[in-house]
Formats: structure tokens, sequence, C-alpha cells
């Protein structure tokens, strides 16, 4: 039904994490995971080699990057299922996704308007930034959440016998702010989107004047003109986010502001991999209870393998 792709670059223990989690509480939520990784030295190479022979997972695919934009390129189009998910490294499904991929996919095909649906917001997500604690919800007193009774069809997904569950929400990005994660429906930290869509989106951009040229150039290349590129202004999720990002740290080029409240470099953790000492998601499960934003900062703790 849903395909995973996962981009990788150094991380082998936070991608670690990321299995674990998916093991936990999306085990059979995709189909293939497909995971293209990176590697700046050697020890960062028998993190992954490590990794591999875990086999936390059975339904994994491992692609060593040669070319980031070919490799990426080549995975949305090779994809086997219609929908595929986008997810980095330092995502964690911190709590069980709750319906099934199937379920998933009849909402997305009930909308023809729906461009992605996104596992990483939800009506708990209204904090934009989890350092400057800006305040971004997506109901106001403005724009209030429809009652539970008398659902408003344009903002509430009930169709196609979903009536008797109605977690899922539905809103127009292209009415909210760009800055707001509520108007931002390119990221490939747990959004779903259609495979050959995306095929297509990228493909152009890729072939542009510009180009890209690496993940951050991919996602700012599309993000600045997919208002022009598609007519599909709905996003989707359910009402409580069940993926957060952990930025404890970046490996992306420029980098992003991390590891502000919790630091844990990329090369400390994967030297504590290689000596068998590994994040402990079960320890984690206090620090999941209250998640308000897509992105935070975790205090990792650790056992030995």
């Amino acid at each position: 039904m849903i395909n995973g792709l996962v981009l990788s670059k150094n991380r082998a223990s936070q991608l670690r994490l990321l299995l674990e989690s998916i093991k936990l509480n999306a085990n059979n939520f995709f189909s293939e995971i497909n995971i293209v990784y990176t590697f700046s030295d050697e020890k960062y190479k028998e993190g992954y080699e490590k990794l591999k022979s875990e086999k936390i997972l059975k339904n994994l695919i491992w692609k060593e990057e040669e070319n980031f934009v070919q490799d990426f390129l080549d995975s949305l189009q090779s994809c086997k299922t219609k929908y595929i998910c986008g997810i980095v490294d330092d995502c964690i499904f911190y709590k069980r996704v709750p319906l099934s991929s199937g379920q998933v996919c009849s909402i997305i095909d009930s909308d023809d308007n729906i461009f992605c649906f996104s596992l990483r917001l939800g009506l708990n997500t209204y904090i934009q930034n989890h350092i400057t604690q800006t305040y971004m919800p997506l109901w106001t007193i403005e724009n209030p959440l429809p009652p539970s009774r008398n659902l408003s069809s344009e903002d509430m997904l009930l169709r196609r016998g979903y009536a008797e569950s109605p977690s899922c929400l539905a809103w127009n990005w292209s009415e909210r702010n760009w800055t707001s994660n509520y108007g931002y429906p390119i990221s490939l930290d747990g959004h779903i989107y259609r495979s050959e869509e995306m095929y297509k989106l990228s493909s152009s951009i890729k072939n542009g004047e510009q180009g890209i040229n690496n993940l951050r150039h991919w996602e700012s290349q599309l993000a600045k003109n997919i208002i022009h590129m598609t007519q599909k202004v709905k996003m989707a999720s359910f009402k409580q986010s069940c993926v957060v990002c952990s930025a404890n740290n970046c490996v992306q080029d420029p980098p992003m502001v991390s590891g502000a409240i919790h630091p844990f470099s990329e090369q400390k953790l994967n030297d504590m991999y290689l000596n068998d000492g590994v994040i402990d998601i079960e320890q984690m499960e206090i620090e999941f209870q209250n998640i308000n934003s897509a992105h935070t900062e975790f205090s990792f703790r650790f056992k030995r393998l």
C-alpha cells in the first residue's frame, strides 16, 4: 500500500532508533522501506554495516548513495506502491499509528485535492519552533475546530466508512502562512505522497534552470514553487501526530539549528553504537507523553546491546 523512503547520512544510531520505533508502532504499515544512506568516513560506514547485520525489520532494502539526485529520483520512480512516505533518519514513530496503511490510502483516494498526508502534524503540534516556542496552532479562535458532531465536510474526512472513527483532519495549506508547518506541504519527515506525482514534481525541478543537488536544495526548490505546480491544496493528518523529528544534531548542508537543548553529535552516537551502546526507546516513553511540535530534542537514554 505504502512504501517508506528513508534518507540517512552518518546516523546509523538514530536510524536504528527509527527502525525500532517503526517495529514498535508501525510494524505493518509499510510494504517496503527503502534506505538510501551515505557516510563521510569508514567509522560511519561501520555503523551502517552493524545496523544491517541486526536485521531489525524484514522489509528493508538498503542502497548506498552514489549520486543523491539520481538515487533519490530512482527510488521514487521504482516505487512499487501508489504511495510513498518520506522519512529522515532522525524521525521517531513515537506512538502507534492509529490506522492501517490501507485505511490511510483510502482517505487520500477519497479526495483528489489532498496533496499529502502528514504523520508529523495534528492538533497537538501547535508549537512551530521548539527552541523559541513559537505558537502557531492549526485551529484558532478566528478559525475554530468544528464541533465533534455535524462536522464540516471541508475540514474533516468522514467518507467511505470512516465516519465511525473520525480521527483525521484536512485543511487548505495554500491559505496558511508558508512559514507554518500547516502551510508547508513539502517535507520528508513523515509525509505521504502519491509516488508518481512526487517523481514528476521532483524531476521537473531537477531539469529546471537551477536544478537540485542535495536534500535541502530539493526541499527549498519544491517548496518555493509548489503553489504553482499543483492544484491539490489540501493536507491531511491524524488528529494527533505519531511521528516527531528529534533535532539533536544536523548532518545537512547548509546546517540547520540543532542541538540547542540536548546536543548529541552524530560522531558521539556512532562511536557509542560501534561499542554496543544504543538509544533505548523504552526508557524514552515518558518523553513522548506531551509532544507539541513536529520537531523537538530528546534527552536520549541508552542501553547496552
